[in-house]
């Protein structure tokens, strides 16, 4: 089975474990194929770059949008996410440049990631986005955040 049979065959396995009817992946922009779905609520997507990363899956979160005020804040919390994010390589947050949403996006390899373990990935990362909704992170000690832990265990898988 090539890369993008698997791509196929494990976002039809996630429709069915999560009980909605499977979509065939979009054909994205440069080559890049899309399953979106939700999970909790929460906007997902999950996509395979050929020619980019022909090896690994790229989960998406939309984590949401911050609020005008403290959008400084907010930023510099993240990039200190992301200089954490940094030491595994396969994982960062950024913000949507169309929609100024921020994103949390990870890897995962391609052969080796069973549907299950990128659902259960998606839902623990969907667990992050409503807290990050509700308290955007601040005032968290980055270190020791789940937020950290769960990145590394996603990239362990």
């Amino acid at each position: 089975m090539n890369q993008f049979d698997r791509f196929r065959e494990v976002t039809r396995e996630i429709h069915d474990l999560i009980g909605i009817e499977p979509q065939e992946p979009l054909d994205g922009q440069h080559g890049r194929w899309v399953t979106d779905l939700e999970i909790d609520g929460i906007a997902m997507a999950i996509m395979y770059s050929p020619a980019e990363h022909p090896d690994s899956l790229c989960l998406v979160c939309a984590f949401g949008t911050m609020p005008e005020a403290r959008k400084q804040e907010i930023v510099v919390s993240l990039l200190r996410f992301n200089f954490t994010l940094s030491i595994s390589g396969n994982a960062s947050f950024c913000i949507n440049p169309t929609t100024g949403e921020v994103l949390f996006v990870t890897r995962l390899g391609i052969m080796q990631a069973t549907s299950r373990l990128i659902l259960s990935t998606l839902q623990r990362i969907s667990e992050q986005a409503r807290l990050w909704r509700a308290t955007y992170f601040l005032g968290m000690v980055f270190e020791s955040s789940d937020v950290l832990a769960l990145c590394a265990s996603s990239m362990r898988a």
